[in-house]
């Protein structure tokens, strides 16, 4: 065999190869330093990739972390409160959750701010305006952003667009 082309690593590394194609290749990887060193790097993108999160999350996607991660900390913020999220140690991630009278919405937007600088906005995210709910994902390697965010959420309906809440994020991370 010859050295396996990045599209057959990567299948290999997600276990989407079929059987007689991963046999041949792994017969080919214990032989081979060069795809030995693509392997261990896919692998390890795969598995970074796995473990990624958006910063703001559909109701199925934070019901699969809280499936991988059972103490999930998630923080219900109301309209104007302040509250503390901490991290770190076997907990490196949590969700902020943010209420917001959603209903009649079609597009939502968020910003983060800190000490008025805006640090990022995002545009169309998730939401729903059923539970009238936002939830934004909060992972460990967030501490180097500044611990206290100013989010504000805005809303775009039939009537326009709209200022809807604003919420104080406050991080703590402690130390692995």
């Amino acid at each position: 065999m010859t050295c396996a082309a990045l599209e057959t690593i990567a299948a290999w590394a997600q276990g989407e190869l079929p059987t007689p194609e991963s046999e041949a290749f792994e017969e080919h990887l214990f032989a081979c330093e060069g795809c030995a060193r693509n392997t261990h790097r896919m692998q390890r993108l795969v598995e970074q990739l796995s473990v990624a999160l958006p910063p703001v999350l559909t109701l199925a996607r934070r019901q699969a972390l809280a499936a991988r991660h059972p103490r999930l900390p998630a923080v219900d913020v109301e309209p104007g409160q302040r509250r503390r999220l901490r991290l770190g140690g076997t907990q490196p991630v949590g969700v902020w959750v943010m209420h917001a009278p959603l209903a009649g919405a079609t597009r939502v937007d968020l910003s983060a701010r800190a000490g008025g600088s805006l640090l990022f906005a995002l545009v169309d995210v998730p939401f729903d305006p059923v539970r009238g709910e936002v939830v934004l994902a909060c992972q460990t390697h967030y501490g180097a952003l500044p611990p206290l965010l100013e989010v504000s959420l805005t809303a775009t309906g039939p009537d326009g667009e709209r200022p809807v809440n604003e919420y104080i994020l406050d991080h703590e991370f402690e130390s692995p």
